[in-house]
C-alpha cells in the first residue's frame, strides 16, 4: 500500500500544510452547528475549526485540541491532492521549535499517533485513514534543508512564528547546536501588547483580524488614527526583538540573516533591516514543505 506524506506545521497562531493555512482555533459544541463547512465531528462532539485562536501554550499535548486541528489539516490536504479518504495510509511530517525539540519530541509523536486508525467526519465528508508513522523535525532547519548545499559560510536562520522566534546558526552547511535558541517573543506577543494598549488607551477591544490587517500593511476597517497607533506599536515590537537578537550575538549589520516563514513579513514591513546580508523568505508554508522534503529523504 502506498504511503502518503503530509507535512503539518502546528503553529500557535496558524496551522499550515503545503496547500492550506487556517487559524489554530477550535470551539466545541454538543449540538450540530447549522453549517458543515469547517466542522469536525469526532468523540461525540462537533469541533468548529479555525475561528478563534487558542491562547499560547508551549505544550500542545495538554488537550485534544491540536489533535483535532491535525485531523482537519489532513482532511484539507486529502481534498487538495486527491488522496483517498478511505483506507489511505499516511505519514505525518511535523515539527517543534528548536528549544522544545529535545524535551517534547517523543511526547508530541505519541500524541499525534495515539490512534493508528482514525474515523472522523469533516466538512460533510467521512474519512477513515491509517496513521502509519509520525516524524518530528526542528522548525527553521526544515526551511533551509532543501537548499542547504547553497549555504556557504555562516547563516543565521531566524524563523519568526506566532509563539516563538527560533534561531538556528548554520556554518558551512552544518547547524551549530550551541547556537540554537528559541525566544518567547513571537508575533502573538506583539498582538497581545497591542490589545492591552487599546484596552488601556481607548477602552476598547481590538480583535486579531484588525491587527493582522495592519501587520500586512493594510488598514482594513480601522480608522486612520487607530491604524497609525497600531503601526507605531508594531515598530516598537520589531525594535525590541531585533535588539534581543543583537544581545544573543547576531550582528544584523554584516552577518547573513535569513528571516523566514509567515511572521518574517512583519519584519520585512516594519523592521529597520537593510543590507545585502538580510534575506527574507516570507512563505508561510515553508516549514511544512521542508518537513515533507526531509521525510521523503528518510523514506528513500
Amino acid at each position: 500500500m502506498k504511503d502518503y506524506i503530509i507535512g503539518i506545521d502546528h503553529g500557535n497562531g496558524y496551522m499550515k500544510t503545503v496547500g492550506s493555512v487556517f487559524i489554530s482555533g477550535l470551539d466545541t459544541y454538543i449540538v450540530e452547528p447549522p453549517m458543515a463547512e469547517g466542522v469536525l465531528r469526532m468523540d461525540g462532539a462537533y469541533h468548529v475549526i479555525g475561528e478563534n485562536r487558542k491562547a499560547y501554550d508551549p505544550d500542545k499535548t495538554k488537550t485534544m485540541d491540536y489533535y483535532y486541528l491535525t485531523l482537519a489539516a489532513i482532511a484539507k490536504e486529502i481534498e487538495m491532492r486527491k488522496y483517498p479518504r478511505k483506507d489511505g495510509s499516511f505519514i505525518l511530517a511535523c515539527g517543534l521549535p528548536i528549544e522544545f525539540f529535545g524535551k517534547q519530541k517523543d511526547a508530541f509523536k505519541t500524541y499525534l499517533s495515539q490512534k493508528k486508525e482514525v474515523h472522523f467526519w469533516y466538512s460533510g465528508k467521512d474519512y477513515h485513514i491509517r496513521i502509519k508513522k509520525v516524524v518530528i523535525f526542528p522548525q527553521g532547519y526544515a526551511v533551509i534543508a532543501p537548499q542547504i548545499a547553497s549555504y556557504d559560510g555562516r547563516v543565521n536562520v531566524i524563523d519568526v512564528g506566532s509563539g516563538t522566534i527560533d534561531i538556528l546558526q548554520v556554518i558551512n552547511k552544518k547547524p551549530v547546536l550551541s547556537k540554537c535558541i528559541s525566544l518567547q517573543v513571537g508575533i502573538l506577543t506583539c498582538i497581545d501588547d497591542i490589545q492591552k494598549y487599546f484596552r488601556m488607551q481607548y477602552n476598547m477591544e481590538l480583535d486579531d483580524y484588525s491587527i493582522q490587517e495592519v501587520l500586512q500593511l493594510r488598514t482594513g476597517d480601522l480608522p486612520e488614527e487607530l491604524a497609525a497607533s497600531t503601526q507605531e506599536l508594531i515598530c516598537e515590537y520589531t525594535k525590541k526583538v531585533l535588539a534581543e537578537l543583537e544581545q544573543k550575538g547576531i550582528n544584523l549589520r554584516f552577518q547573513k540573516c535569513l528571516f523566514c516563514c509567515g511572521g518574517s513579513l512583519v519584519f520585512k514591513n516594519y523592521g529597520d533591516l537593510k543590507g545585502e546580508n538580510i534575506i527574507f523568505n516570507t512563505d508561510i508554508h515553508a516549514n511544512a514543505k521542508g518537513f515533507e522534503w526531509l521525510c521523503r529523504g528518510m523514506e528513500r
